[in-house]
């Protein structure tokens, strides 16, 4: 991929597509519903419950259609997860001091992605889980998978029973039909209640180095209806090292548990063989990559590759012995006479062995002529030996042209297939170059290619190593980012307007149903942008008039039409503005308190009731309509938060109040014990809701980092919406219907935290106190409409920014318009301020400079 900077787009023609109104003619759609626009295969990003904090663990292409699996650890703001009609099972935890909760992420072309499990003990009680070793990540070809990692919780020394014991390192493992659960280790009681086995574990031997946060060597396959699996320990005691071995974990014969044996490795006596790799796709074809230290005997080590076989002697017991590779400048660690020194097996975070039904890819690094070199070999089976080899030196038969990121890791999927079959690999790196060439890119081998290896552009970003592939063209790169031949949903059409700053709200005209092209429409933004929608006319830019005539630009950010001769626009600084059908002006609002600078973020009126209104804003405004605006008073508690968003469900009142929600049904305001109950339940994560909508009906949203709160009538509780949306700042938000329960449509910041903190001086009391600055516009806004499985990511275009590369990406959407069913408006635009690609600060800098659309 190249990484020439494309050419930003001219700016008169990049405004008008920053600056448009985007209005939906239709239903915003789930996804799938697009038709795809070719078949050639791209990648295209994905958020809802699935986000950049997820770690793929692989496809099961024999499961069900479009499987595939995931793990993260969910974030305390999350307060329940429910999949389908399972409410998700949370692990016990300290209520002062509470840790996070590990979860099983599962994609399926129906669902989409979704929070779909979380593991049990050794009991079959809900476990809270561990640190994860990604290394370990495997899933089976039917949705049978393994992780191992490090659970602090547990006792970090050996009972006295069992010496060679590692209590902190837990392994879980999932049969195709069952839940991810604890199986207990070589050393550990089975749980069929029976005895410990002896001996699998040698003294200093473990299944992982540094109590299972370490290098480990695990590989998951399908045995049968169960999961079975191959571990090499490892060896970190005081002298000689035991005989190499590897553990293979199965059903037992009573098919009551799972049992760990040990299987000997033939290996010259005294030689100290580490096993860095395995893989399998059954008993009859597993196989282990190994390499000698890299001093024997006090002299430079001999062996290059070391390829392990395992077979079965004629008394049925297994063994693994060493595979002769029929390439003997790869199996000798020096060549000289060749200009070859130090060949070896990748290792690190490196997955250096693939194995498929036909063969099997080894990774590995030799110098040639003084100059490092990653390489890689396909092993046939029918041949039984390397029938090819691929580096950018002499001793290759083709040329690799990329690196394998061994640092950061890499994941390496492939199938069997005519030649050499296919294989895709991520994280791949360009010759010679270091880890921040990868670009989101991953390396492709198919018989189409020539049998070459293409780099291929993948919109995620750098250092992200996990993957999840079915087929060569049909896969998953960390974000997540979805390679295959869909294309992107349906772009819901824009419309023009001459504006040149971004739409921060819009609201119907009074008494209309939002969102219909036959009624009108308000929208107020930055630079005092003001815009009416007028059927058969589209949208006509206002203007905001001082006193002496001349047109101010106020930054507004909210818009409310009462009744129809009366329009209410708030903003920054004290912004407060009132358009008069009388005069058909928009002009200063007579009711402003005197000298009132505060930074107001929102206005609504009550729908049946044109004169009950009220503007919100940081620092714990709160103003009432009438002859003039006056402070309301709140609950002690909330006074000097910050009140981002108001909105009314039914004749209620809603306000976004940082870690609660106001109401106001006519007696007052009050916290609303409903929501506290929930958010009390994660507290100590501080949880803030940023963004409330409401339907007449009663039906409201209220939503925030990592969470959404849904309530379907006046009279009904408040629940967490189904599946959470991890890593996500909600900033727009409207309720819609699925029958008789509300749903959430959505905008969404991922990854930065937003809004960000206000950095004021610490206050001097010999000078008047400091102007609290208003909240910057934000940078990304994402629309995601949630549905019976999850959530559906309505526009696929949140790419990262990797290096130089300037992503395509839709603007922000900051503002709704929108009827029950989810029809109407969405404004927005974007000021030039940082996203998540790591574009912004200034559209006039080169930073600034995105391809957006």
């Amino acid at each position: 991929m190249s990484s020439r900077q494309p050419q930003p787009r001219r700016r008169r023609v990049l405004i008008a597509l920053l600056l448009a109104v985007a209005a939906t003619s239709l239903a915003l759609v789930a996804e799938g519903l697009g038709q795809s626009s070719a078949p050639r295969v791209r990648a295209l990003p994905l958020l809802g419950a699935a986000d950049p904090e997820m770690t793929l663990m692989g496809s099961a292409p024999q499961g069900t259609a479009g499987e595939a699996w995931g793990y993260r650890q969910l974030p305390l703001t999350v307060g329940s997860v429910r999949a389908g009609a399972r409410a998700l099972e949370f692990g016990p935890t300290s209520s002062t001091r509470p840790e996070s909760q590990l979860v099983f992420l599962r994609h399926t072309s129906v669902t989409g992605w979704q929070v779909y499990e979380t593991p049990l003990d050794e009991g079959g009680r809900p476990y809270r889980g561990f640190s994860a070793n990604e290394l370990s990540a495997r899933t089976t070809p039917r949705g049978g998978g393994v992780l191992v990692g490090r659970d602090t919780q547990r006792p970090a020394q050996a009972p006295a029973d069992r010496p060679g014991d590692s209590p902190q390192i837990v392994v879980l493992a999932r049969d195709p039909a069952g839940r991810y659960r604890v199986r207990p280790g070589p050393d550990e009681p089975p749980e069929n209640g029976s005895a410990a086995p002896s001996g699998i574990l040698a003294p200093g031997e473990a299944l992982a180095e540094g109590a299972g946060s370490g290098r480990v060597a695990i590989t998951a396959f399908d045995d049968g209806a169960h999961t079975g699996l191959f571990a090499a320990p490892t060896f970190a005691g005081s002298g000689p090292a035991p005989q190499p071995a590897i553990l293979r974990n199965a059903r037992n014969a009573g098919n009551d548990g799972f049992t760990w044996t040990r299987e000997p490795i033939d290996a010259p006596a005294g030689v100290d063989l580490q096993v860095i790799a395995l893989g399998a796709t059954s008993t009859s074809n597993a196989w282990a990559l190994a390499r000698e230290p890299e001093r024997v005997d006090g002299l430079p080590r001999r062996r290059g590759v070391i390829l392990l076989q395992r077979s079965t002697d004629a008394d049925g017991k297994p063994r693994w012995r060493e595979a002769d590779l029929g390439a003997q400048v790869f199996e000798d660690a020096q060549t000289p006479a060749s200009g070859v020194l130090g060949v070896a097996p990748l290792a690190d975070a490196a997955q250096p062995l693939t194995v498929t039904g036909n063969g099997l890819w080894i990774d590995g690094r030799l110098t040639a002529s003084g100059v490092p070199r990653d390489f890689t070999l396909f092993y046939s089976r029918e041949a039984a030996r390397v029938t090819g080899s691929w580096c950018d030196a002499s001793v290759c038969d083709r040329p690799l042209g990329a690196r394998f990121n061994s640092r950061d890791g890499y994941r390496s999927f492939a199938w069997a297939g005519p030649g050499f079959g296919t294989r895709a690999i991520t994280n791949g790196l360009e010759a010679g170059g270091d880890e921040r060439t990868n670009r989101g890119t991953y390396l492709r081998f198919a018989d189409d290619s020539d049998d070459a290896f293409e780099r291929r552009p993948g919109g995620g970003g750098n250092f992200r190593s996990s993957g999840a592939f079915a087929s060569v063209d049909d896969g998953w790169l960390e974000g997540p980012v979805r390679v295959g031949t869909s294309g992107p949903p349906p772009r819901p059409p824009a419309w023009p307007v001459s504006l040149r700053a971004p739409l921060a709200d819009v609201t119907p005209q009074p008494g209309a149903t939002p969102g219909r092209r036959g009624s009108r429409a308000l929208a107020a933004g930055s630079d005092g942008g003001v815009a009416r929608f007028i059927p058969g006319r589209g949208w006509q830019r206002e203007f905001l008039l001082t006193s002496s005539g001349s047109v101010s630009k106020s930054a507004l950010r909210g818009v409310a039409w009462p009744e129809p001769n009366r329009a209410h626009a708030v903003g920054d600084i004290g912004a407060m503005w009132q358009w008069n059908a009388d005069t058909d002006l928009w002009e200063v609002d007579p009711g402003t308190p005197v000298a009132f600078e505060g930074n107001l973020m929102d206005v609504a009126f009550d729908r049946n009731d044109s004169d009950r209104g009220y503007a919100v804003g940081k620092s714990g405004v709160l103003l009432r309509y009438g002859k003039s605006w006056e402070q309301e008073t709140l609950p002690a508690a909330q006074r000097g938060r910050d009140l981002t968003q108001i909105a009314f469900a039914g004749s209620q009142a809603l306000v976004a109040a940082e870690g609660d929600l106001l109401i106001n049904s006519g007696g007052g305001w009050r916290v609303d014990p409903g929501v506290k109950a929930l958010l009390d339940r994660v507290r100590t994560a501080s949880p803030r809701i940023f963004a409330v909508a409401g339907l007449p009906d009663g039906g409201a949203i209220a939503a925030g980092r990592d969470f959404v709160l849904e309530r379907d009538g006046p009279r009904s509780p408040w629940r967490f919406s189904d599946q959470p949306l991890p890593n996500s700042t909600v900033i727009a938000a409207a309720a819609v219907r699925a029958g008789p329960r509300v749903r959430a449509v959505v905008s969404v910041a991922p990854r930065l935290p937003y809004p960000p903190p206000d950095l004021i001086d610490t206050p001097d009391p010999n000078v008047p106190p400091p102007i609290v600055p208003p909240f910057p516009l934000p940078g990304d806004g994402y629309v995601l409409r949630e549905t019976a499985d999850g959530w559906s990511d309505q526009q696929r275009s949140s790419f990262f920014g990797s290096d130089n590369d300037r992503p395509l990406k839709t603007d922000p959407i900051l503002s709704f318009a929108l009827d029950s069913a989810g029809t109407g408006w969405a404004v927005g635009g974007w000021g030039g301020d940082s996203d998540s690609a790591g574009r912004g600060s200034s559209a006039r800098n080169a930073d600034g400079r995105a391809t957006r659309e």
